[in-house]
C-alpha cells in the first residue's frame, strides 16, 4: 500500500466515502481530512503537509474555484482535482484554467487514481526541479563569491579566444578592468598564453600548471602558472576555457639569485681553497727569500736575484688577497670610515691611475653617513670600478662618482647573500659615459675570471672582488647599464659604533728571548721547516711536529712551552680544537694561530694571535714576543 495524504473537500460524508473507497481500491493508504470552507481549509493547509486534495465543484457556501484560489494564496504546490457529477464541460474547462490539475465527474470515477498518479508523478517532478535549481542558485552564487574573492586571477574565453569572465585579481595583476578585458581576445595577455588556452584546451584537454609568459598592459612582463580546463556545452561539444593564473614572477626571479648566489658561493669555496694553498706555498718562498736575503751581504751580486723573488711573492700575495677578497675570506681590519673623506685622499692616485684623456669628477654628498669597514678594501672596490670604467671609455670620457645616503636597502640590488639589512646605507656611484654592458653580460660580469678584455689586460677578477667585498661588508650592488654609461652603486650598512682604526705593529729587534720554549705544528713540510729554523735562529727552543696529535704529545713531554704556533687547518683536529685541547693541559700556554683563511669568525682570547699567510719570518716573532710581554 502507498501512503497519501489526503485532503478532501467535501460536503456530502457519502460521497467522501465513495471517493476513499475508490482510491483505496487503487493500492494507496489514506490518511485524510475532510474540509467544507475556505477557514477550514486554511487551517488544514497550515497544519499538515498533503500530497493531494480533491475537491467537489460545489459546496453549500465553498466552490471549487474557491478552493482553487485558496490554495494559491499559499504558494502551495499541491495537485488538486475536482471532481463533480453537476458540471458541465465549459465550467470544467474554465476550473482547469484557474489552477485545477484535473476534472472528473463522479460517475466516472474508474479515472480517479491514474489521474492521482499521474499529479503525484507531476509534482514529486516540480519538487525535483525546484530543489536541482535552488541548489544551481546556490552553487552559482558560491562561484561567483570564489570567483570574486579568489587572490589567483581567474579568466574565461569562449572558442574564439574572446574573454568572458575577469576576477578582480586579473586586474591587479593585468592592468586591465574588467570592463575593458571583456570581450578582448586572449592574445593581450601574450602570444603565449593566447597559444595555450586557444590551443590544447580549446582541442578539449586540460592544462595543469604550465609555466608560460605572458605580459600586463603596461608590457611588464610575466612568469605565470596557468591551470586550465575546457567547458562543454549540453552536447558535450567545448564552448570555452576557463583558466587559474598564478602570477609566479617575483619566485622565479628569487630562484635565479639563489641560483646564482649559490653558484658564487661555489667558486668563492673554490677560490678561497686555491688561495689557502697558494699562500702557503708563497710563505715558504717568502720565508726562505728572507732568510736568504740576511745571509746576503749588503754587497752581495744576489742580493737584487732575492729582492726579486721577494717583490714577486709580493705581486703575488696581491693576487691570492683579491681571491680571498672574493671568497669573503680575506682578514680585515674595519674601522669607523667617512666615504667623502676617503674619497677625497684617493682622487689623485686615481686621476694618475686612468690616465690623460679622461675627468675623473668627484661628487660628495652632504648626508652620506660614516660606514663601518676595511679602509685598503673599500679604496680596492673603488680602483677596480675606477680602472673598469676608463676601460669602457677607449676614446677618453667622464668618470663620476658619488655619495649619498639611502633610508633602506635598494629594491633593485643584483648581488647580496645572507640577510640584508634594513638601513641606512651609506651609498658610492661610480659611473661612466662609455658604450654600457650588454644586456647578456649583465649576469655573467660578477662571476671569477670572466672579462671580456684581452688576457694581457685582465684577470677576470676585478668585479668579483668587488662582490665579495662589499658582500664581506654586508652591503649589496645595484647595475644600472644603457648606450650612454654605466653606474654601479654600492649600498653599504651606516656604521653604529666609532672605533679607532688599529695600529700596525712596528717589527721588533732581532735578540735573544731568554731561552722560551715554543711547540710548532705545521702539516706543510716547507712552512714548518721554515718557521723553526727561524725561531731557532732569534734563541727559542722549538719543538715541531706534523700534525696535532703529535703537538699535545709534545705538550705533554714539555710541559715548560711558553707558546703553541698552530695551523688552523689540520687533518683530524683543526688548530683551534687543538688550542682548546693544549688549555685543559696546560692552562698558561698562548697559542699563535696561522691559516691562508681569515679569522673572521675566530673568537681569539688575550693570550692568543692570529696572522694570515702568507708571512714573514719576522711577523711570527713579532706576535709570539708580544705574546710574551703580555
Amino acid at each position: 500500500m502507498k501512503p497519501l495524504r489526503l485532503l478532501l473537500v467535501e460536503d456530502n460524508p457519502d460521497d467522501a466515502l465513495l471517493v476513499l473507497r475508490e482510491i483505496r481500491r487503487g493500492g494507496y493508504e489514506v490518511e485524510h481530512v475532510r474540509v467544507e470552507g475556505a477557514e477550514d481549509m486554511l487551517r488544514a493547509l497550515d497544519t499538515g503537509k498533503w500530497d493531494l486534495i480533491v475537491s467537489d465543484f460545489s459546496l453549500p457556501s465553498f466552490d471549487a474555484p474557491a478552493a482553487v484560489r485558496t490554495l494559491k494564496s499559499t504558494q502551495l504546490d499541491i495537485p488538486i482535482i475536482i471532481v463533480s457529477g453537476t458540471v458541465g464541460e465549459d465550467t470544467a474547462v474554465a476550473a482547469l484554467k484557474a489552477g485545477a490539475h484535473d476534472f472528473l465527474s463522479k460517475g466516472n470515477l474508474n479515472r480517479l487514481v491514474p489521474a492521482i498518479d499521474r499529479e503525484l508523478r507531476e509534482a514529486a517532478s516540480r519538487r525535483d526541479r525546484r530543489i536541482a535549481q535552488a541548489r544551481l542558485r546556490e552553487s552559482e552564487e558560491a562561484l561567483s563569491a570564489i570567483f570574486g574573492a579568489s587572490p589567483l586571477p581567474i579568466i574565461s574565453v569562449d572558442v574564439r579566444g574572446c574573454i568572458t569572465a575577469w576576477n578582480h585579481a586579473a586586474e591587479g595583476t593585468f592592468g586591465w578592468s574588467e570592463q575593458e578585458a571583456l570581450g578582448q581576445h586572449a592574445s593581450i595577455l601574450g602570444q603565449s598564453a593566447h597559444r595555450n588556452l586557444l590551443g590544447e584546451v580549446l582541442r578539449g584537454e586540460t592544462v595543469v600548471r604550465a609555466e608560460i609568459k605572458g605580459q600586463r598592459r603596461d608590457g611588464g612582463k610575466l612568469v605565470m602558472l596557468v591551470s586550465a580546463s575546457p567547458l562543454h556545452g549540453p552536447d558535450s561539444q567545448v564552448t570555452g576555457a576557463v583558466a587559474i593564473i598564478n602570477d609566479i614572477t617575483e619566485q622565479r626571479a628569487l630562484e635565479e639569485q639563489l641560483r646564482q648566489a649559490q653558484k658564487m658561493e661555489a667558486v668563492g669555496r673554490l677560490a678561497g681553497g686555491i688561495a689557502h694553498d697558494f699562500n702557503n706555498i708563497l710563505t715558504a718562498i717568502q720565508g726562505y727569500g728572507t732568510l736568504l736575503q740576511e745571509e746576503l751581504p749588503a754587497d752581495s751580486p744576489h742580493r737584487a736575484d732575492v729582492d726579486g723573488i721577494l717583490d714577486a711573492t709580493t705581486r703575488a700575495a696581491s693576487f691570492t688577497r683579491q681571491l680571498l677578497a672574493f671568497s669573503r675570506k680575506q682578514v680585515t681590519q674595519p674601522e669607523h670610515l667617512e666615504p667623502n673623506e676617503l674619497i677625497s685622499g684617493l682622487q689623485r692616485m686615481l686621476s694618475r691611475l686612468i690616465g690623460t684623456g679622461y675627468t675623473l669628477d668627484f661628487q660628495p654628498g652632504d648626508d652620506s653617513p660614516p660606514i663601518f669597514a676595511d679602509r685598503g678594501q673599500i679604496s680596492q672596490v673603488i680602483m677596480n670600478l675606477v680602472v673598469n670604467a676608463r676601460d669602457s671609455m677607449p676614446g677618453g670620457g667622464t668618470i663620476r662618482i658619488e655619495t649619498s645616503r639611502a633610508a633602506g636597502p635598494p629594491k633593485d640590488y643584483i648581488r647580496g647573500e645572507g640577510r640584508i639589512a634594513n638601513g641606512p646605507y651609506s651609498v658610492i656611484s661610480v659611473r661612466d659615459t662609455g658604450h654600457g654592458i650588454p644586456p647578456e653580460i649583465q649576469e655573467l660580469i660578477f662571476e671569477p675570471f670572466f672579462t671580456t678584455k684581452d688576457a694581457s689586460k685582465g684577470t677576470g677578477l676585478g668585479l668579483s672582488t668587488v662582490y665579495g667585498i662589499v658582500v664581506q661588508h654586508g652591503g649589496v650592488l645595484c647595475l644600472d647599464s644603457g648606450p650612454d654609461g654605466t653606474e654601479f652603486r654600492l649600498h653599504i650598512p651606516e656604521s653604529r659604533v666609532v672605533t679607532e682604526r688599529r695600529p700596525l705593529h712596528s717589527l721588533p729587534a732581532r735578540g735573544t728571548t731568554g731561552g722560551a720554549t715554543i711547540v710548532l705544528v705545521e702539516d706543510d713540510a716547507g712552512i714548518r721547516n721554515l718557521v723553526q729554523r727561524a725561531l731557532l735562529r732569534r734563541g727559542f727552543r722549538v719543538h715541531a711536529a706534523s700534525n696535532a696529535e703529535e703537538g699535545l704529545e709534545l705538550i705533554r713531554n714539555h710541559p715548560e712551552t711558553d707558546v703553541l704556533i698552530t695551523d688552523l687547518m689540520l687533518e683530524g683536529m683543526t688548530g683551534a680544537e687543538l688550542v682548546t685541547a693544549v688549555a685543559e693541559i696546560s692552562p698558561g700556554i698562548r697559542s699563535v694561530l696561522v691559516s691562508g683563511y681569515s679569522a673572521t669568525d675566530l673568537a681569539l682570547s688575550p693570550d692568543a694571535s692570529f696572522i694570515q699567510k702568507p708571512f714573514s719570518p719576522d711577523e711570527v716573532i713579532a706576535a709570539v714576543r708580544r705574546l710574551l710581554e703580555h
